[in-house]
């Protein structure tokens, strides 16, 4: 039977989900609000007002889950009581917003507010094991590596991609469009057979444990890059840039790469180096990181 993990860890891992989670609903919901709000039939200031409240209590969880020492009762204290008390800040929203809303809105609010209130009471739980006594953890950019799954970068990238399109609109020709399509399933096929490939190995594909890898696939697509499942998604990011018209949507590409290659391609070969060794080394020289 494998050992429980310290109750430290799993304090820090449950505020990294609560700074996650809310970092990652409050920019979605801010990019997406004049949709979500004809959506929901709520108001456009309730739905924005959400997004940031999201930001910010997300923002505040996030400083909590990289302080190295857990020497904060008052402002953990502060996160659970806001947590049970955003519970009631959307019953008054459903209650106020309730019956003109959607079925959408109305799932939204009432799902939110339980998942807080979930969440706030986990944490209580566990209060006494947010005081660590650990190591420091050495600089706190370094607590970001590992931690986003690529998935998530990619779809976040791509929503923001479709928001700026709407404010910055490319200049690709409309004929010229029909290429993003073409270019997101192939980027969406090679990102699937590197998928693949790791299952044939048998090995794990989950991008937060690159330490638990079981075996080196130089197999499949491996066998001309070492990231396909990570040039996958950004030939899918670059095809729907290329559909939304280009021009600055197309940045979006650039910013998701640079995340993928600091905070999980770098980390991931440092793993891999540890784990495997000489036959690490041999491949590293031989396929390129990327194309």
């Amino acid at each position: 039977m494998s050992a429980s993990p310290a109750p430290s860890l799993v304090a820090r891992r449950i505020l990294w989900v609560d700074a996650l989670g809310a970092l990652g609903a409050g920019t979605l919901v801010l990019l997406l609000n004049h949709l979500l709000a004809a959506w929901y039939r709520i108001p456009l200031a309730v739905v924005t007002g959400l997004a940031w409240a999201n930001l910010g209590y997300g923002c505040v969880s996030f400083a909590l889950a990289i302080t190295p020492r857990w020497r904060r009762e008052p402002a953990v204290w502060l996160l659970i009581i806001a947590n049970w008390g955003w519970l009631a800040v959307c019953l008054v929203l459903l209650v106020r917003h309730g019956a003109a809303a959607s079925g959408l809105g109305v799932a939204h609010l009432l799902g939110e507010g339980i998942y807080v209130a979930a969440l706030g009471t986990v944490e209580w739980r566990v209060r006494r094991a947010l005081i660590t006594r650990g190591a420091q953890p050495g600089p706190l950019w370094r607590l970001l590596e590992c931690r986003v799954p690529p998935p998530v970068v990619t779809l976040v990238t791509a929503a923001g991609m479709w928001r700026v399109a709407g404010t910055w609109p490319g200049t690709v020709p409309a004929g010229a469009r029909v290429a993003g399509p073409v270019l997101a399933v192939a980027g969406a096929a090679l990102a699937l057979w590197g998928v693949l490939a790791f299952r044939r190995a048998s090995t794990t594909v989950h991008p937060m444990h690159p330490d638990k890898a079981s075996t080196l696939v130089i197999a499949g697509p491996n066998r001309w890059t070492r990231n396909p499942m990570y040039v996958g998604m950004l030939l899918a990011l670059a095809g729907w840039g290329v559909w939304l018209g280009g021009g600055v949507a197309l940045a979006g590409v650039a910013v998701a790469w640079g995340w993928l290659h600091r905070f999980q391609v770098l980390p991931e070969e440092r793993a891999l180096a540890a784990r495997f060794g000489a036959s690490y080394e041999a491949y590293r020289t031989r396929v390129r990181r990327w194309v």
